[in-house]
């Protein structure tokens, strides 16, 4: 996910976030996080992944406290650390990658590879749909959740182009169905967002 237009808006909305009662007391928990759907979060414990790769997690990634081990990624790592002390705590500081561009060598490393709200953020979600598939085990699980059509609901301005959906049980980008010849749909979910009650999807893909 290359820094577009919206990098400065996503920075500024974590440094006031991670201020409120809503970061400190569910976020940082070492709970399930509060703002992760239940069916989210049911799924990921029947499977029992022993590794997860969280991509654009942000400054801690939503699965803390769900998953036993997990790496997080985010093009703005680096920043995050200037405005968070990861280390009053055992969260994990994110690798300051881009879900276009992951470290060389993720090649079926992952039992588990999720993303949450930031596909549609990224320049190229196609590619960063294909290396989610790339970095996930054969039998594990992608997982990608976000607001649905946000880039229509935001007037496609910043870092909203794209416009996420489903179809059945098949992801959608701006309308057509985004593929992997190595990801079988698996589970989906329409819902209402915890919080702000906009509708949020889940969906799952199986790596074949």
């Amino acid at each position: 996910m290359k820094q577009l237009e919206g990098s400065d808006h996503e920075l500024e909305f974590w440094k006031g976030f991670i201020k409120t009662d809503r970061f400190i007391k569910g976020w940082l928990s070492e709970e399930k996080t509060p703002e992760l759907h239940q069916e989210t979060y049911d799924f990921i414990q029947s499977v029992n992944p022993k590794l997860t790769l969280d991509i654009g997690s942000g400054v801690v990634s939503i699965l803390h406290g769900t998953v036993k081990e997990y790496i997080a990624v985010d093009p703005l790592g680096n920043e995050y650390a200037k405005i968070f002390d990861y280390s009053k705590g055992a969260w994990q500081r994110p690798f300051p990658f881009e879900g276009e561009s992951l470290r060389d060598g993720w090649e079926n490393d992952f039992d588990l590879v999720h993303m949450s709200n930031a596909l549609d953020h990224s320049q190229d979600p196609v590619k960063v749909f294909n290396n989610m598939a790339r970095a996930c085990k054969t039998g594990g699980y992608v997982i990608i959740q976000g607001f649905a059509n946000e880039g229509r609901e935001m007037n496609y301005v910043g870092m909203h182009q794209w416009d996420l959906d489903l179809d059945g049980d098949v992801l959608t980008l701006n309308g057509k169905p985004l593929t992997h010849e190595l990801l079988q749909p698996h589970k989906a979910w329409r819902k209402k967002e915890i919080f702000q009650g906009k509708d949020w999807i889940i969906w799952i893909g199986k790596k074949l």
